[in-house]
This record gives structure tokens, sequence and C-alpha cells, in this order.
């Protein structure tokens, strides 16, 4: 494996809000796992060094660093930090949210601020103090965790998650257009429905998916999946680790100049065919990924395994598409490496 071996990788959002793995925190073992030292960052001391732990138990480099990252003191403390222990930072990946739910009749103004903070200005600081540190030292690559629900309705009421991960959308495809002659490639994840300490521990989406039962909310959502099933952390945290989004071993080749490709090639690589035979598209995703506009491409990040056609983006992208809302969750189905998917 070894794809991130030398390099630095920074996990903001590394700790996980309760038991179990948490996308950020699956994340940073994987970056490892991958041969990266990785700066763990969290506002949960606890939560971090519990991550950067388990990294230093398995033969790897970690360093734990507490920080709010909605705020910009912070966040100027954690890259002083990061390069002070390890010289560069090569990969960012920004895994910080939170989800309260409420239409924008419910929602009061300071909800709605402060999730914007945690969700939007977090990223938006992060790649503000990191982008001219990778610009100096000839490249990088970020990584913005963004939703499903950024681009969908998913059936509940949350308008200020939905919202906030819209935002990092459009942050991320401006992003990687104005910074990837400088070999800064920047790209959004949006994952589907998943199972993770975050969702289970949101006391609001439990009660507007089953009165509060956690257990009811689990298997409501999976039924809104169509495989029947929702994604994990580790589906998460293996989606960067393609040739595309991280760093490569001896160059910083961009995706290329279209915005279509620096912002969303990388996701398209984790589609299937339509007979679920798992088949990625990493053979022809370079070629024929030209052919969409910008829209069209980023329309098409949201599907991991198509069942269906979708006309001429079928035919180009030999079976993925834009479903619509039978498309309920982005997921890696690829079967991983036992190694891969945590203990």
């Amino acid at each position: 494996m070894d794809r991130l071996k030398g390099k630095t990788a920074m996990v903001v959002g590394a700790g996980s809000i309760g038991p179990g793995w948490g996308n950020g925190k699956a994340t940073a073992v994987t970056f490892a796992r991958e041969g990266a030292q990785v700066f763990c960052v969290d506002r949960n001391s606890a939560a971090v060094e519990e991550t950067a732990g388990i990294i230093t138990k398995e033969g790897g480099k970690a360093r734990s660093f507490t920080a709010d990252v909605s705020r910009a003191g912070d966040v100027e403390a954690m890259v002083k930090a990061c390069l002070a222990a390890f010289g560069r930072i090569d990969v960012l990946d920004n895994n910080v949210g939170i989800a309260e739910v409420g239409s924008v009749v419910e929602v009061d103004e300071a909800e709605w601020d402060r999730v914007f903070a945690v969700n939007l200005k977090s990223a938006y600081l992060a790649m503000k103090h990191v982008i001219p540190v990778m610009v100096g030292q000839g490249g990088g690559s970020i990584i913005n965790i963004s939703s499903i629900a950024s681009i969908r309705h998913v059936g509940i009421s949350y308008v200020t998650y939905g919202t906030t991960k819209a935002a990092m959308n459009q942050m991320t495809r401006t992003t990687a257009v104005e910074f990837a002659a400088k070999h800064v490639r920047v790209n959004a994840i949006l994952p589907g429905l998943m199972k993770t300490p975050m969702v289970e521990h949101s006391a609001g989406l439990a009660q507007s998916y089953a009165k509060g039962d956690v257990e009811a909310m689990w298997r409501a959502r999976d039924a809104q999946v169509p495989m029947g099933h929702m994604g994990d952390a580790w589906d998460v945290a293996n989606a960067p680790t393609n040739r595309n989004t991280l760093p490569a071993s001896n160059s910083w080749s961009t995706a290329g100049s279209p915005a279509s490709r620096a912002a969303s090639s990388a996701r398209l690589r984790h589609c299937q065919d339509a007979a679920g035979e798992g088949v990625p598209h990493s053979r022809h995703a370079d070629r024929q990924i030209e052919q969409l506009d910008a829209t069209e491409a980023y329309r098409l990040l949201s599907c991991c395994l198509c069942r269906g056609g979708a006309g001429d983006n079928a035919a180009r992208l030999r079976v993925c598409g834009w479903h619509g809302d039978r498309h309920s969750t982005a997921r890696r189905s690829v079967a991983l490496p036992e190694r891969d998917r945590g203990q």
C-alpha cells in the first residue's frame, strides 16, 4: 500500500463523539496505514488522543492537537504546530460537522450561526491557512467531507446542515479551479446516509426519525438506502485514498484543467457497473469525464452503485448517471481488505 509514504496528513475532526469509528477517526487511521504521519486535530482532547494512540500502537507516527477550528486563532496555532512537528502538510482532510434538525422557520439565529461556524467556517479557515503552505512546498491535496444532504432532501428537515454542506461544495469547486495551477487539488466527498457515532449521538436526528429510538432510526435509515444498509466510517475513510485525490508519490500533477476534473473526478472512480460486479471506473474515468461539463460531473459525485440507465450520461460513463432521489447513499461498495475495515 504505502500510497502516502513520506507524506504528512492533517485530519481535522479526527476524534469521535462516542464509542466506535467516526469518519475522521477512521480516516486518520487509514492515512497512517497508507504510510502518512498524521496530525490529528479535534476539540475533544481525549478523543483525539485516542485516535493518535491507535496509530502509534499500530507502528505509525501521529501527533494530537486540541483546537476549536471555528476560531481563527486556534487554526493558526494548529497549522504552526503541525509544521513544527512534521515540517510540511501534504494532505488536509476537513471532517468537522454537526447536524441540527429544523426548517428555516424552526431554526433560531444562534443555532444557524453555530452550525455555519462549525461546518463551513472551520473548512474555510483551515484552507485559508494551509493552502499557502501547500503552495510554498509545491502542492498538496485537500479533501472536504460534504454530504448527500447538500444536493437533495433526505427525508428529514435539517436546513442548517444541508445548506452548510452545499456551500462547502461550491467553495470546493471554486478553490479547486483557483489553485489547480499551483498544484493544490481540492475535492469533496459526499457520503450518503451513514451509521456513525455523530449520527447516533444527535438527539434531534433520532427524534425526527423515530421519536428518540436510536435502533429504530438505524432501521429507518437502512430502509432509505437502495442497497439496504447505510455506509460506515470506513467507506468515507477509504474514499480519499485513490490515486487522484491524494498526492502522487513523485509529483504534484493536478487532475487536469477543466473544473469538472479538478473538483469531481475522484469520486467517479468509486462507481461500479450496473450489475454490481465490482468493476471500478478507474480505467476510463480520466478520459470520459472530459466529455461532461462541471455541473454534470459534479452531479455524478453522488453515484456509487448504479442500477439503471440515465440517458447520455450513462452511455458516456458506461453505467453511471444522475438518478435523482433513487440514490440516497454515496458509498464505496468495492470489497475492502480486512485490514482497512478497522477493529
